[in-house]
C-alpha cells in the first residue's frame, strides 16, 4: 500500500463513529467501513467488541473532575465519538492472533495492547477470577 493510502487508511481509522440513520443507532463512517468487516471476518476469534471513548474522574482541589465527556457532547447529533476498541476473547492465543491480524491487515493503531495479567483483566471485567483475555485498540 503506498505511503497516502497508510495515511488515508490511518485518518479514516481515527474519526468518530457517527450515525448515518435518522433511526438513531450507531452506524458507519469510513472507521466503521474498516474494522466492522474486518472484526466480523474473525469472529471466530472473539466473544464481544466494544468500540468506545472511556473518560475518567479524578480530583483537584478536593473535587471530582469529570474529564473527557465527548460522546456526551456529541450524542445530540447522533454521533458515538471513539478511539478505543476492546475485544474479548476466550483463549490468549486468540488474543496474540488477533494482534498479528491487525498487523498484516493494516489497522492501523496507535497503541495495541493484550491484557493478559488475571489481576487487571479481573479488574476491568468485574469478576474474579476473569472468564477471557482482553485486546485493546488505541487510534490518534
Amino acid at each position: 500500500m503506498s505511503a497516502s493510502g497508510i495515511a488515508a487508511r490511518k485518518r479514516a481509522a481515527a474519526r468518530s463513529f457517527c450515525a448515518l440513520s435518522s433511526g438513531g443507532s450507531v452506524a458507519s463512517s469510513s472507521s466503521v467501513g474498516i474494522l466492522a468487516p474486518a472484526t466480523a471476518r474473525h469472529r471466530s476469534l472473539w466473544r464481544a467488541v466494544l468500540m468506545d471513548r472511556l473518560g475518567y474522574v479524578s480530583e483537584r482541589e478536593g473535587r471530582q473532575i469529570v474529564s473527557d465527556l465527548i460522546k456526551l457532547r456529541d450524542l445530540s447529533d447522533n454521533c458515538w465519538n471513539v478511539d478505543d476498541m476492546y475485544i474479548l476473547t476466550d483463549t490468549l492465543d486468540q488474543a496474540q492472533e488477533l494482534q498479528r491480524i491487525q498487523e498484516e491487515e493494516q489497522w492501523l493503531a496507535g497503541n495495541v495492547t493484550v491484557i493478559e495479567n488475571q489481576q487487571e483483566l479481573s479488574r476491568a471485567l468485574g469478576s474474579f477470577p476473569a472468564s477471557g483475555f482482553i485486546i485493546s485498540f488505541w487510534w490518534d
